[in-house]
């Protein structure tokens, strides 16, 4: 193309040059210089025309085609130049081209990935500048700090409140990790802190937050430890009175048959409270956490008959134990764990009611077989009976040692319950009585 322009340059140079000798000749200055001017014009023409077939009307196709890349589109040349340096350049443009659309379809997908890893994580994450701007966080971090939008781009300091967070904050700008466990909010939930340094090319530019919501495994400790509390003082108890006893018989004169006995049955009855004892916190743990992986078909009418013949000689005097159902009912659940709840419920009931009535009941509707035990016993009062499912929890503690209780009977029915897949509710008033429900699947 240089050599072609070249070519014509020149011979429009020789062309001017003989027009010029030939017109000079005559001596006719004004017809000379038109005639020319004239062949100027020509050749302009002539020029202009092959520039714009050879180049122009490529490069405005060019112009189009970085537009389109610039909008993400795969271009392709609308026709190709006979000139090899422009074929040369629309190739070049095609596969630029499609190594953009291919690198933004890679920075697209996994741009993707990581907006869904970050999404799905129960973590609340926020990445901070060094001066304390948002680089940007996750969702889990908006619904922690109850954010109705993105605070992207905003300054950490004007937007969140949160003490511990800026406490990390802070402390991470001169460390390469700080972590803050445990914070108690005033919601009652509970978040563990860590703060990491963000770098580029061995320079800090930031810090990444980490913010864990530990609440569960928070109160799952705290009821361990508090288990662990309670069956001590619960095994201490009576195997101090068995010690104490046992001990003070070596001293009891033999003859003294009536004191001898006394003891002997503090000793047996201590000795049975120690066996239930020890024998529900085995049940407990058999049952707690757990599913039902066989169950059996179970004609509940006759458990819960059983069960009250069982508990008869238990009552009160003056307390009337009844089971009433509206007729025969089969349910599927695991034949042993379907008698201890129906036992320990019936059995809660007869503890704590001094007169009045105990009733048993079966309905359904289209989805459960509804068991009932409703008593007119002392009740529980409204503080207490969100704990009143909690292991070794009792209302009324003095009352409970008194006949025997271990305060881990409705924690084992709670979990009975939860293992087979079936549903409890509690509804009580202090002096009125109880009624606990359990739903149970047809």
């Amino acid at each position: 193309m240089k050599k072609r322009l070249l070519m014509q340059n020149s011979l429009f140079a020789a062309v001017l040059l003989i027009t010029y000798f030939f017109l000079d000749h005559e001596g006719h200055i004004a017809r000379n210089t038109i005639i020319i001017g004239l062949i100027m014009a020509l050749f302009i023409a002539i020029n202009y025309i092959t520039l714009n077939r050879l180049w122009f009307r490529h490069i405005d196709d060019m112009n189009v085609m970085v537009k389109e890349m610039k909008d993400d589109k795969e271009v392709q040349a609308f026709e190709l130049s006979k000139e090899e340096e422009i074929q040369e350049l629309q190739y070049g443009l095609e596969s630029l081209s499609k190594h953009v659309t291919s690198m933004a379809t890679k920075y697209g997908y996994r741009k993707g990935q990581l907006e869904a890893i970050l999404s799905s994580l129960k973590l609340g994450l926020v990445a901070i500048t060094q001066e304390g701007k948002v680089i940007f966080h996750n969702p889990k971090f908006s619904e922690i700090y109850l954010l109705n939008s993105s605070i992207q781009g905003k300054n950490i300091y004007e937007n969140i409140y949160d003490t511990d967070l800026l406490e990390v904050l802070e402390e991470s700008l001169h460390s390469e990790i700080y972590t803050l466990p445990n914070k108690i909010q005033t919601n009652g939930l509970v978040f563990s802190y860590k703060g990491l340094e963000i770098t580029s090319k061995e320079e800090r530019i930031g810090t990444l937050i980490i913010i864990e919501d530990v609440t569960k495994v928070y109160r799952v400790d705290k009821m361990k430890s508090d288990f662990v509390s309670n069956v001590t003082h619960e095994l201490k108890t009576p195997l101090t009175s068995i010690r104490g006893f046992t001990e003070t018989l070596q001293h009891v004169d033999p003859n003294d048959i009536e004191t001898r006995d006394k003891f002997l049955g503090i000793i047996e009855k201590e000795s049975e409270r120690l066996s239930l004892l020890i024998n529900d916190i085995l049940y407990l743990s058999e049952v707690e956490g757990t599913v039902a992986t066989q169950k059996d078909e179970i004609d509940i009418n006759r458990t819960i008959n059983e069960v009250i013949e069982l508990s008869r000689q238990n009552l009160n005097a003056g307390v009337e134990l009844v089971f009433e159902a509206e007729q025969n009912y089969i349910v599927q659940f695991e034949h042993y764990k379907l008698k201890q709840m129906i036992l320990n419920l019936v059995s809660n009931s007869v503890k704590y009611t001094d007169e009045g009535s105990i009733t048993v009941s079966l309905s359904d509707d289209s989805d459960y077989v509804i068991l009932k035990v409703i008593d007119t016993g002392i009740g529980i009062p409204k503080e207490d009976q969100g704990r009143i499912f909690e292991r070794f929890y009792r209302v009324d503690k003095g009352r409970s040692r008194q006949t025997g209780g271990t305060g881990l009977g409705l924690s084992i029915v709670k979990h009975i319950v939860e293992r087979n897949d079936c549903q409890m509710h509690l509804e009580s008033e202090a002096g009125v009585g109880t009624t606990i429900t359990v739903f149970i699947k047809k």
